[in-house]
């Protein structure tokens, strides 16, 4: 069985869409993403010109307000590719982590959302949802032993490649955020990169553990060729 982390906002849930939503509601703009999507990573200040007060006023409001994270919107492919892992979850094929840096008590409604967005829930059948929150996702990798990780954010994605390089483990899910063990036999986490305009950092050019990916559904032929090879 392989274990498989996933990321959430940049990659399943549109979560910068709702975040400019957000914050024309609360300021009374009506501003728009100059090409389509986010540039940069911290977009509202930096590329459009919301004030920080206004930025840490909406932030606070989506943290006392937790069920907001319920209702984002999904890109593309992401309830077919939710469908089928936790169908291969069911199977026995894989274990499935959601791996996210979403700050409070975001368990419930992140839950819902993948409820509704493909990730079906059987206890019985053992596709519980397994949720982490984390910034420190190379350590969480390594303790995992993830084969994949789909990522979009520049820092995590090194972050795990650089960690799971050195073949950390932690050996049990107990024991995540540790690195106590050293296993030569581990293989380092391939990172599955979710392109967008803000990622597209030359430190990730040409890395042998990364390849950036459209859109989530071209992520499936690299997990389905793991099982099955």
């Amino acid at each position: 069985m392989i274990r498989i982390g996933l990321d959430l906002d940049g990659c399943f849930s549109d979560f910068n869409t709702r975040l400019l939503q957000e914050l024309n509601k609360h300021t009374g703009m009506s501003k728009e993403f100059p090409l389509g999507e986010p540039s940069m990573w911290w977009y509202p200040t930096e590329e459009l010109g919301f004030t920080q007060g206004q930025l840490d006023e909406v932030l606070d409001y989506i943290q006392a307000n937790p069920g907001w994270w319920a209702w984002l919107p999904r890109y593309p492919f992401t309830f077919d590719v939710l469908h089928e892992l936790a169908t291969l979850q069911k199977n026995g094929k894989v274990e499935v982590y959601f791996i996210t840096a979403r700050p409070g008590d975001i368990e419930g409604p992140t839950t819902e959302w993948l409820r509704q967005n493909g990730f079906s829930v059987n206890t019985r059948n053992n596709t519980p949802i397994r949720i982490i929150q984390s910034d420190r996702k190379g350590l969480v990798a390594a303790g995992l032993r993830l084969m994949f990780f789909i990522e979009d954010n520049t820092d995590n994605a090194l972050d795990i490649l650089t960690t799971t390089s050195q073949y950390a483990d932690c050996g049990t899910i107990g024991t995540v955020g540790r690195l106590d063990k050293l296993d030569k036999h581990a293989t380092p986490t391939m990172v599955l990169l979710i392109d967008h305009l803000y990622n597209r950092d030359a430190r990730l050019d040409n890395h042998p553990n990364l390849e950036r990916l459209n859109n989530v559904g071209q992520a499936l032929p690299y997990i389905l060729g793991a099982i099955y090879a």
